[in-house]
């Protein structure tokens, strides 16, 4: 893997914009699902979400839409970034979504 513009050795936490940018390069390298899925919750722990005020903007919910709504943030080849907002009372189990765009 070629040395992406954040290193993952550095602990700058990243802006939203800076992740999907981090992301979109880093995702495109992997040569495997397993390289992917580990290099995204890397990626996704140097996410600085409580204190970024770019992520504010994707922060909409429509509790008339029912159990969940779904914010697009960000989507290209490589990635396709969400912001999920849950109804409360709404459960479900951990679950993947392969072969879904998810």
């Amino acid at each position: 893997m070629q040395t992406l513009k954040h290193s993952m050795r550095s602990s700058k936490k990243l802006k939203l914009s800076e992740l999907y940018q981090y992301m979109t390069e880093g995702l495109a390298q992997c040569s495997s699902e397993q390289a992917k899925e580990q290099f995204g919750r890397l990626a996704m722990q140097r996410y600085d979400y409580l204190h970024d005020a770019e992520l504010r903007k994707y922060m909409l919910h429509d509790s008339e839409q029912g159990a969940y709504y779904r914010n697009l943030i960000f989507r290209n080849d490589v990635l396709t970034m969400k912001n999920l907002f849950w109804n409360p009372g709404s459960v479900t189990k951990v679950h993947g979504h392969r072969e879904s765009d998810c």
